[in-house]
């Protein structure tokens, strides 16, 4: 294809215009189905190079009828086409988001440990959550349109105001923020960004279980009402999934959905707390990507440019 689409940009940029390790840097994906693309320079015995973005893999897209693979490269040259694109790897896109997350979330009150992420990872009851709440996310229009997720950023914002927090601030406007980090969250329902979305909800999950335990660790909230009860069951339920068996974990998704939540406000058809931690990971997943430096990995891409052109 001729064009892919920056997400940190905003823009489509021509494959003449960009070097090979700029697919990673500028987050480029497929204009039409969000995957992830490389550049590939062939010389095709003709004085003349001819450079274009491909797909990584044909049969792996979220959008299987996208139109710019029309032209893509048969299986045959597949192999061929990875040795002209310098060997780029789909990995090496993929890792961006995650060093970003754990740079930017980290610190040194809350030190990044791997171990907690490599057993969500591989707990069943994990996959099993994650499935379904992956499921419903990519079934559910009113979170695959921007005007909807917009709302979800704001819903996010205002909750951070209201609890004394804010924003951080980056070289970019709030509403840069919000449409970087809205071309991100489509890209993560592409099949491809599969491991990166499971990676974005697992960190989300995370986070959730640190809130919910600064919620009952908390001496201004009274330990004998429904929020504090609420939290405190919800926090033990989440623990319990990352280290239980399948059997035990379906036992306790049972419950969970068994386990009714009074309506917040009149007119409200109250939650289960099955939902209640979907909607909240949810929630954390949002306000997760509307908070990265976007900024920061723009102006570390122009910088290391100009280094390399000096």
């Amino acid at each position: 294809m001729k064009y892919g689409y920056s997400m940190l940009l905003g823009e489509h940029i021509e494959a003449e215009k960009i070097n090979y390790d700029d697919c990673k840097a500028l987050q480029i994906v497929c204009p039409s189905c969000n995957e992830p693309i490389f550049k590939v320079t062939r010389n095709n015995q003709t004085p003349d190079m001819i450079e274009y973005l491909s797909h990584y893999e044909k049969g792996a897209s979220y959008a299987s009828d996208c139109e710019l693979r029309v032209n893509a490269l048969k299986p045959s040259e597949v192999a061929v086409t990875n040795t002209q694109s310098r060997n780029q790897r789909l990995q090496y896109f993929l890792n961006v988001l995650r060093d970003v997350i754990i740079k930017n979330e980290f610190d040194d009150k809350t030190n990044y440990s791997g171990d907690i992420f490599r057993q969500m990872k591989k707990a069943p009851m994990m996959e099993f959550v994650r499935n379904e709440f992956h499921w419903n996310i990519c079934n559910d229009a009113d979170l695959n349109t921007q005007n909807n997720i917009y709302k979800e950023f704001d819903h996010y914002i205002t909750d951070i105001t209201v609890t004394g927090g804010s924003i951080p601030m980056t070289g970019f406007t709030l509403t840069t923020q919000k449409r970087i980090a809205f071309d991100i969250w489509k890209h993560l329902l592409s099949d491809n960004a599969r491991s990166n979305f499971n990676y974005l909800y697992n960190y989300s999950y995370f986070n959730l279980l640190r809130r919910l335990k600064l919620t009952i660790d908390s001496n201004t909230i009274d330990h004998n009402s429904q929020l504090w009860k609420q939290a405190r069951t919800l926090y033990s339920c989440m623990g319990d999934i990352i280290y239980m068996s399948e059997r035990e974990g379906r036992q306790l998704i049972t419950a969970m959905k068994n386990y009714e939540i009074p309506p917040s406000y009149p007119g409200d058809k109250g939650l289960n707390l099955l939902i209640d931690m979907y909607s909240n990971t949810l929630h954390e997943m949002f306000g997760c990507l509307i908070r990265l430096p976007y900024f920061d990995i723009l102006k570390t891409y122009n910088t290391s440019t100009t280094n390399q052109h000096e």
